[in-house]
């Protein structure tokens, strides 16, 4: 309610004094590229105001984490790292103080020609070289250009706050909803009566002996109707299940090795569009950088709020423009991290347990159709959680099952083992479902040589492999832990 009330008084002042150039509005979340396109790098808000007199605020910013593989042995996560605007900005009648850690002044209601000293620690100053119009998002508005002195540039605008940040460009506003934004839990879980989804997710645990076992389900969803809250959207409508489980025991012969079985199929009417249904679902309320923590689906025993798996939000667009969420996979993907460790202030020394896969690392989601995959591998256990089929607004992508076909399914249509291969043993055949229009499934024998190389061109793909003689084979499918397969005939 406090919050709240700040806004409205800032809205007030801001309206009485229209002189006064805002560098941020607290209401407003402002989106920035850092490399020239419409991919949102980073997103300034406020997260907390304090009132320190009758014109003079302190706003706390968001605040991202960061990998860094050069700040001593091992991989290092620092927890709380500045954005461009730094990590608090206190706002006076006349500047705009931006600190901790570093401190910059702004003079925003500056006159052309004016100059100040920007940053005390690095002597640079900034002059206002120039005040023009311009049109932003369909929005006239009067804007300054600031020159710093070491070749920098900041741009800021009346009615829109900073432009411009040196190599910064703003693209998008949410509170007035203007250019690029990111997209609301509705939009990238857009579902409405008769859409369809199905999911399976599964994985296997390493006894560091001699056995592998595995579980998971596949599951079919029909829409109705739907609640929305700030972090989930609970349906409500069909809901079919159908569990699997194996045991994969090496200390048995090769035809009594693999244990499998299928459970009944189940019914529900319910299904949610979050935290409780679905791995990082917290990326699609992230901003770029935020740390995300989930729990993990199977596999190791983690569980979300105590020990946790954890990654840094990054948000992209895919080769349909649509809006994407993932994990950094160019920085270390996935983190196991304590409720201790969460609340550093500074860097901890980590382990890493997963790297990313492809270029949304370990976890996408995707506006319009919500999570399209999961992948996490860890020390002797693994975890996948993907969307294989869907009907969204009439439109098909992947393999939806009727209801009997779906009831009927047997073992072979689930993934074993949480891959997608099968039969194990296999003969002349090999099938690959759930997976990626292009990849590359590779085939090496025990002595690591390649003996098969074949480029995915269909989400259910047969390959032929009856020119393998029969033996033990490693099988090696972009996106997932490379697999064991027996070929015997």
């Amino acid at each position: 309610m406090r919050l709240a009330l700040l806004f409205g008084v800032f809205g007030l002042c801001t309206t009485a004094h229209a002189q006064n150039w805002a560098l941020l509005n607290p209401a407003y979340r402002y989106n920035y590229s850092n490399d020239g396109t419409d991919t949102i790098s980073n997103q300034i808000r406020v997260m907390h105001v304090d009132t320190l007199g009758v014109d003079s605020f302190r706003y706390e910013l968001n605040t991202i984490t960061e990998y860094c593989d050069t700040c001593f042995t091992g991989n290092v996560l620092r927890f709380r790292r500045p954005q461009f605007m730094q990590r608090t900005v206190t706002v006076g009648t006349s500047t705009w103080k931006l600190d901790d850690p570093s401190s910059l002044d702004v003079y925003p209601n500056a006159v052309e020609g004016e100059s100040w000293l920007f940053d005390p620690a690095s002597n640079v100053t900034a002059t206002i070289t120039q005040i023009d119009t311009v049109d932003v998002f369909g929005i006239t508005t009067p804007r300054k250009t600031i020159s710093l002195s070491d070749g920098g540039q900041i741009v800021i605008s009346r009615d829109l706050g900073v432009l411009q940040w040196r190599d910064s460009q703003l693209i998008g506003v949410h509170g007035p909803d203007l250019g690029r934004l990111i997209p609301s839990l509705s939009e990238v879980f857009p579902f409405q009566t008769g859409d369809v989804v199905e999911y399976r997710w599964g994985g296997y645990s390493f006894d560091g002996w001699n056995s592998i076992t595995g579980s998971g389900r596949m599951y079919k969803f029909t829409f109705s109707n739907s609640v929305g809250f700030a972090d989930h959207i609970e349906y409500s409508g069909w809901r079919l299940e159908r569990p699997w489980y194996w045991v994969d025991n090496w200390s048995l012969p090769w035809n009594g090795q693999q244990h499998s079985s299928v459970g009944p199929s189940s019914v529900g009417l319910s299904w949610i569009a979050g935290q409780v249904e679905l791995p990082f679902a917290d990326l699609v309320n992230s901003y770029p950088g935020e740390l995300i923590r989930s729990w993990c689906p199977v596999g190791d025993a983690m569980v979300y709020g105590t020990d946790t798996l954890s990654c840094i939000a990054e948000h992209g667009l895919d080769s349909l423009g649509r809006h994407t969420f993932g994990c950094k996979a160019s920085e270390g993907g996935l983190f196991r991290l304590s409720m201790a460790e969460v609340a550093l202030n500074d860097t901890i020394l980590t382990a890493t347990y997963d790297y990313g896969t492809g270029q949304y690392g370990p976890v996408q989601y995707v506006e319009g159709i919500g999570l399209s995959y999961y992948r996490g591998h860890f020390f002797e256990s693994n975890g996948e959680y993907e969307l294989t089929g869907a009907i969204i607004n009439g439109e098909t992508q992947g393999y939806v099952h009727t209801d009997p076909e779906f009831i009927a399914l047997g073992l072979e249509e689930h993934v074993s083992g949480g891959h997608a291969l099968w039969p194990n043993p296999a003969d002349d055949r090999l099938i690959v479902a759930a997976s990626s229009t292009g990849s590359i499934l590779q085939i090496n024998d025990p002595n690591g040589r390649m003996v098969l190389r074949h480029r995915i061109a269909s989400f259910r793909e047969i390959i032929d492999i009856h020119t393998l003689p029969p033996g033990i084979y490693i099988v090696t499918l972009e996106g997932y832990s490379p697999q064991r397969v027996v070929i015997a005939r």
